[in-house]
């Protein structure tokens, strides 16, 4: 899978779970990541990797200075890393309202399979 199409994966399901997503194509700057998500008064700001995409000294640079400021800057290769990746932070725990764990577990299987 190449970089868009996790890319269009990762959007699809940040949308689905509310966070107003920004797909960054072109910036005044170089290196910056590729998306960037709200919700909940929190940003984050996601750089999107193939399993044998590398960060450009750039992109780290970029990533640390994100994460110095104060904001969640994360480097991920798919979308179930993202999913992840969000429910191990305590302050952007995805909400999933009246769902159950068993619910999740699907949630979870689904995503791989579009990996």
């Amino acid at each position: 899978m190449n970089e868009q199409q996790i890319q269009h994966k990762i959007i699809k399901y940040l949308e689905s779970n509310g966070y107003y997503v920004v797909k960054i194509i072109a910036a005044n700057k170089s290196g910056v990541p590729d998306v960037i998500a709200a919700k909940d008064g929190k940003v984050i700001f996601i750089e999107v990797k193939t399993l044998i995409g590398k960060l450009s000294p750039l992109q780290k640079y970029n990533i640390k200075k994100i994460q110095k400021c104060g904001n969640r800057a994360i480097i991920v290769h798919s979308a179930v890393e993202l999913y992840s990746q969000l429910l191990t932070e305590p302050k952007q725990r995805l909400i999933f309202p009246q769902q159950t764990i068993k619910t999740k577990a699907k949630g979870i299987k689904a995503l791989r399979n579009d990996v």
